[in-house]
């Protein structure tokens, strides 16, 4: 039987809970799709109401001049919801405001927005009128605290028959997996459990995981192998298709002729026939996106050699690979292949997954990021993470540990079932033209060239934003929550990894290397907690030093500190030298120790030990988070390179402290991995010069021998901006 649940809703002076004040309350009381009963009341908050929220409510100051204060409602509105479960859209902004009068601290809540991140993960937005609108609800949300309720219970209804469309299986692993968390959501899918009884037996999540990536069509062409030497583009051929009377004149019946644009299609086609690099800044509504691809499309598939092509934006690489591409296709009548790829960071790993699911007490935060992937990875057929909908800080943190993390999972392994990174790359071998972003291009840079098959052209559409990429790229970012859940998880003696070596070789049979497990073990709980306490020391550390040296009051802004030489003269800075030594020592010791475990792990190949390589990458991953983890930090402490920038930075809302480091200059690198490696570099943007110059890019990015174009813009600002 369903339970009984009360949707509530508020509208309030403000958005800040300690600040504002209630004025008005609606809350519904409902099983299933039955209405029980329905509460509403005006609310005097003792101040005048803002303009802005009297005309998002259409609640005046006079509605609610004769109202009762909310002291005179609290004890009708705790009679009716009880000690049922409350839903809300973004609830946990109403009961702000209700526990400053004491009431439903105890009570469990659903968050409807939550709910929808799970169970919609394609939906555009999840505001509660998109979401209405998208599900069919016919009444929209009014800003009225009773309509808006009745509408959030519609909702919640709608999304649990979105769930009840689901693989039994998935429910009966989100269920079995909630029932040991604190996590809200939780009796939802305990209810459809028991709901529906289950279909499949055995391991229910992963035959999912095997069977959810075996409908996936790879490319079944095979790597391209280069013409050798290449065939050269007929310039004025290509140059014909987009002047008029031209062959995409007759495709796109919209299309005008643009003589800038022909101009670049022009130069752009001779770079890549004389194997030499070029810069062209192509004002607004120049098409230079046609300007290149042509010119790519025509010497990739001729030559049947690959043009990568990198944008700073997502936005782009769709209109590239989504529009752009295919249109072109269409018209030339090419048999052409176009694929996305992006750093294995952006693609899930079903064993990392699994590896996950099966720790004990999850957290919320943990529990909702599971409860999306497995939601969702079934129907996927790239794995790529942009198709979740992951807005919460802490679980953008928590997916690096369910990606495809190319330490623990070299190129060699990444022929395991189901690894989404492997297809792309095999995608990636026969498509002609690839499409990545600034991050994966020097990424690849980075691995030598190991993640983006060979290639020597290369076109970077929105070239102003390169050096801010790198500079990104190559710099790094370390806070408290880092390290603190690896540390914490090395801490629990239940379900930590030590715990689990004891459990897998008493399964084995191995009684001869108990003691040496449990010798270990007893070292690495003392080590983890050492490790743990002193970073926590560290971060204090750093705070005080802040405060000292920062010391404006706190805004909304965030803090900036830059550890100049100077700085690090003073005498707090000691503190920080110290508290780092202390933390450098703790780190390095649990590294050593996990070096001796992974040495005994290793030595057990050949024995029948329970999962033997999973528990060996669980060991290196955590190695080799720790070494980066002490080698960044390092650097920032007690650098002493003058290309390197280091800093302290404190967030305003959250006080959380970063370190931070990036280079200065970073024209050398341009110059040694992309203008020396490749036989034609385009780097094109609508805003490339400076003064009607491109020296001070060139400065930038070492690029002083690039050939350069720049082409005025057809774009009629004048009429456009009346």
């Amino acid at each position: 039987m369903p339970r009984i649940y009360i949707a509530l809703d508020l509208e309030t002076t403000g958005l800040d809970s300690r600040r504002d004040a209630i004025i008005e309350v609606g809350a519904l009381r409902f099983k299933g799709d039955q209405v029980l009963d329905e509460f509403q009341s005006l609310v005097n908050p003792g101040r005048p109401i803002p303009y802005l929220v009297q005309h998002l409510t259409g609640i005046g100051n006079e509605d609610v001049r004769n109202a009762p204060p909310f002291g005179a409602v609290r004890s009708k509105l705790l009679r009716f919801v009880g000690n049922s479960p409350i839903i809300g859209h973004n609830i946990q902004f109403d009961l702000s405001f209700l526990k400053n009068h004491g009431l439903f601290e105890q009570n469990p809540s659903i968050d409807t927005f939550e709910l929808a991140s799970i169970l919609l993960p394609h939906a555009e937005r999840y505001s509660l009128q998109s979401l209405a609108m998208l599900l069919g609800v016919q009444e929209p949300p009014t800003h009225r605290a009773l309509d808006d309720a009745r509408v959030t219970h519609r909702l919640f209804e709608r999304l649990l028959e979105q769930a009840r469309r689901l693989d039994g299986r998935i429910i009966e692993n989100v269920a079995k997996m909630a029932a040991q968390s604190k996590w809200s959501p939780a009796p939802v899918f305990q209810d459809l459990n028991r709901e529906r009884s289950a279909k499949f037996t055995g391991s229910p999540f992963g035959q999912l995981l095997s069977t959810s990536v075996q409908d996936i069509s790879a490319e079944d062409a095979p790597p391209l192998e280069p013409t050798i030497p290449p065939d050269r583009l007929d310039i004025q051929a290509l140059a014909a298709q987009i002047e008029p009377g031209g062959l995409i004149e007759k495709a796109f019946p919209r299309f005008e002729y643009r003589p800038q644009q022909v101009a670049m299609l022009k130069a752009v086609s001779d770079a890549f026939n004389e194997a030499c690099h070029l810069m062209v800044e192509a004002g607004t509504g120049t098409g230079k996106s046609m300007a290149y691809l042509l010119p790519a499309i025509h010497w990739a598939t001729q030559n049947n050699q690959r043009v990568v092509i990198s944008t700073n934006t997502i936005n782009l690489q769709d209109q590239i690979l989504h529009k752009d591409l295919p249109d072109l296709k269409k018209a030339l009548n090419l048999t052409l292949r176009a694929t996305a790829l992006k750093g294995r960071g952006n693609y899930v790993c079903p064993w990392r997954v699994e590896q996950m699911r099966r720790k004990e007490n999850l957290s919320p935060v943990e529990m909702r990021l599971l409860a999306k992937i497995m939601v969702w990875m079934p129907n996927t057929i790239t794995g790529d993470k942009q198709e979740l909908f992951i807005p919460n800080y802490a679980e953008q943190a928590l997916w690096h540990q369910v990606n495809a993390n190319a330490e623990i999972c070299p190129p060699d392994r990444c022929a395991r079932e189901g690894c989404f990174f492997a297809r792309a790359r095999q995608a990636a071998e026969s498509a002609h033209i690839i499409v990545v972003n600034h991050a994966l291009l020097l990424s690849d840079i980075a691995v030598n060239n190991r993640v983006i098959p060979e290639y020597t052209y290369l076109v970077i559409d929105e070239a102003h934003h390169l050096e801010d990429s790198i500079t990104n790229q190559l710099g790094f970012s370390i806070n408290k929550s880092s390290l603190a859940q690896l540390l914490t998880d090395l801490t629990n003696r239940k379900s930590s990894l030590f715990a689990q070596i004891g459990r897998r070789l008493k399964q084995a049979g191995l009684t001869n290397l108990q003691a040496d497990a449990e010798t270990m073990s007893k070292v690495g709980y003392q080590r983890a907690e050492d490790a743990q306490n002193a970073w926590y020391a560290l971060f204090n550390t750093l705070d005080n030093f802040i405060m000292e040296y920062s010391p404006q009051a706190r805004t909304q802004y965030d803090r900036r500190l830059r550890l100049s030489n100077n700085l690090r003269t003073q005498p707090a800075w000691s503190d920080v030298e110290i508290s780092w030594d202390n933390a450098a020592t703790a780190l390095s010791g649990l590294q050593k120790l996990m070096k001796q475990v992974g040495k005994l792990w290793d030595g057990l190949d050949s024995y029948d030990v329970d999962k033997w390589e999973e528990t060996m990458l669980v060991i290196t991953d955590f190695r080799t988070r720790l070494e980066e983890v002490t080698r960044h930090l390092n650097l920032i402490f007690a650098q002493d390179d003058d290309n390197i920038i280091t800093w302290l930075e404190q967030k305003a809302q959250t006080q959380d402290i970063s370190a931070r480091a990036a280079p200065l200059h970073v024209g050398n690198l341009v110059r040694e991995h992309l203008l020396e490696t490749r036989e034609s570099v385009i780097f094109t943007s609508a805003t490339m010069r400076t003064d009607n110059s491109f020296e001070y890019i060139k400065e930038r990015l070492s690029t002083w021998d690039v050939s350069e174009l720049a082409v005025g813009s057809p774009f009629d600002y004048a009429a456009s901006t009346l």
